[in-house]
């Protein structure tokens, strides 16, 4: 992610590989190469996979956390947070309804409960 709202930046990368697979017990397991913003990878890794099993997808995921890239200034636990979710949601073509970077007040926009759209590969 790297965008500028308001005169305010929002920079962050998540490197990920990810394998999954339809399983009846949707597992989630996570490993990191490093510890920096640890405990906002993994919440946001956590929110996706919670995000499956609310919707009745039944995906097992191994996540390898291969690193992160930030900014000193712009970049923060939440947008790292978002960057991962984002990362899953685009990566693996589960589009989360309502996940949004408002770009009016530069909140992030985290549904509750969400929804799940399907994304076919073009």
């Amino acid at each position: 992610m790297k965008k500028k709202i308001l005169g305010k930046g929002y920079f962050g990368a998540v490197f990920l590989e990810v394998k999954f697979w339809n399983d009846t017990f949707s597992n989630l397991e996570i490993n990191f190469s490093n510890s920096e913003y640890k405990e906002f990878v993994s919440s946001g890794i956590n929110y996706f996979h919670e995000c499956l099993k609310r919707n009745n997808i039944k995906d097992s995921l191994v996540v390898n956390v291969k690193g992160v890239k930030c900014m000193p200034v712009d970049t923060t636990g939440i947008v790292i947070m978002f960057t991962t979710i984002m990362a899953l949601s685009s990566g693996l073509g589960k589009e989360i309804d309502g996940l949004n970077l408002n770009t009016q007040n530069g909140l992030f926009e985290i549904p509750s409960n969400p929804s799940l759209s399907l994304v076919l590969p073009s």
